[in-house]
């Protein structure tokens, strides 16, 4: 139950952690002047080797960020049952490198200010830009839809169960990127939805490897650790109108 709240910069930034196990269980994470939750991976995640620590948020809620999740230097994000909602209307933005998985998510988006109706029909909330790694957003809804462009070979995207006020995806510019949606939905006018077929099928393993995050990672009962091993509970703290809210860094 941590909070970070109206950071100018970013609330929560977990750096150059490679075997730490940070795990955030109804967190919220609003009113970010930059990116909400942003994970910037250590020299073994850099380097795209294996790494034992995990970066995972089961259960929250988020709004009126800027952005609300961002990845880079193979660091890696499980973000899993989070409503969003709120303006500035961006949602996610992914340029660099490393893992996202989304799973469960609410989102409205793509509105000048709270309570309005979106201006901008061709916005997308989530934004896969050059990005090289693994994309995963698995029963979602967002309000607007996603674009995937300027990415090459090494951009592994699966899309399942996403549910949208528009034409869900759009690819553009990205030879050799892998991209296939599934089981998707579009909002009809008036109420309602109608299904979308799915498009670009990836392989079987392919597949298994986008849904392998959400099958493998759990919240894990608290055990005493090791004698030399951090062990850092934050339990109903707030960090609020800070540069940055919560830091935690490696070196």
């Amino acid at each position: 139950q941590g909070e970070v709240d109206g950071s100018t910069g970013v609330g929560l930034l977990v750096e150059g952690l490679d075997q730490t196990d940070v795990s955030l269980h109804d967190f919220y994470h609003g009113g970010a002047g930059g990116t909400a939750v942003n994970a910037i991976g250590g020299p073994v995640a850099a380097a795209g080797r294996p790494r034992a620590g995990r970066f995972a948020i089961f259960g929250g809620a988020s709004s009126n960020n800027v952005l609300s999740y961002g990845v880079s230097r193979g660091g890696s994000i499980l973000a899993e049952d989070i409503w969003y909602e709120g303006s500035p209307p961006g949602f996610i933005r992914l340029t660099d490198t490393g893992t996202f998985t989304l799973n469960g998510a609410t989102t409205a988006t793509g509105r000048p200010g709270p309570n309005q109706e979106a201006v901008n029909p061709s916005f997308a909330a989530l934004e896969v830009d050059g990005f090289k790694g693994d994309v995963g957003i698995i029963n979602t809804l967002i309000s607007t839809r996603m674009t995937v462009h300027g990415a090459g070979p090494g951009l592994h995207a699966v899309v399942i169960g996403l549910g949208t006020g528009e034409d869900y995806v759009k690819t553009t510019g990205s030879p050799g990127a892998q991209v296939g949606w599934y089981g998707s939905d579009r909002y009809t006018p008036g109420g309602g939805a109608e299904p979308l077929p799915d498009r670009s099928p990836v392989d079987t393993t392919l597949l298994l490897r986008e849904l392998a995050p959400i099958r493998r990672e759990r919240p894990r009962p608290l055990v005493a650790l090791p004698a030399g091993v951090t062990d850092l509970r934050i339990h109903r703290v707030v960090a609020t109108l800070c540069r940055t809210g919560i830091r935690l860094l490696g070196r």
